[in-house]
């Protein structure tokens, strides 16, 4: 089996942690401070169990490359996404390939959300992946942050990306 996404495990907490500490990945949040061990598990624990979340583990000939995260607080009618390339498998289109099939994997739960991303103005990597992932880019907020939007209401599924 070559790429593909699998619901996210209590066993992945250790990658998942050492995914959003490193370095390059930290300097793309809000926080950019390193997330203690503790702290990890216990949003993980949350997270995990959590019905208004969806997150995934992608792999490559089993080897995990990614996640990709979807929140909703409103019953699934919009969601935020947030998603993350291990350091060692950038450059090789996981990007895009964590937006497009976790969106349908999401579509295979839940009906057409709304789905909404942020993302700093200087990270050009998860613009393009964004905009190949046929996302709308919307205007730079005053804090130099960009939204991206996918409206799921009857186009996705007629024009994957």
């Amino acid at each position: 089996m070559a790429f593909h996404l699998r619901h996210a495990r209590w066993r992945d907490s250790y990658t998942l942690w050492v995914w959003h500490n490193e370095p390059s990945t930290l300097t793309q949040f809000a926080s950019t401070s390193p997330v203690p061990w503790r702290e990890h598990v216990d949003w993980l624990t949350e997270h995990v169990a959590n019905p208004d979340t969806q997150l995934y583990i992608a792999e490559d000939h089993y080897q995990p490359v990614g996640m990709i995260r979807f929140d909703t607080s409103d019953g699934w009618e919009t969601a935020s996404v947030s998603y993350t390339v291990a350091r060692e498998s950038r450059g090789r289109e996981y990007g895009r390939l964590l937006l497009t099939e976790g969106v349908r994997e999401l579509l295979k739960r839940v009906y057409q959300p709304h789905l909404c991303a942020t993302v700093k103005l200087d990270n050009a990597a998860s613009h393009a992946c964004f905009a190949a992932a046929g996302w709308r880019r919307d205007s730079v907020a005053a804090a130099g942050l960009v939204s991206w939007h996918l409206s799921l209401k009857g186009s996705y599924e007629q024009n994957p990306s």
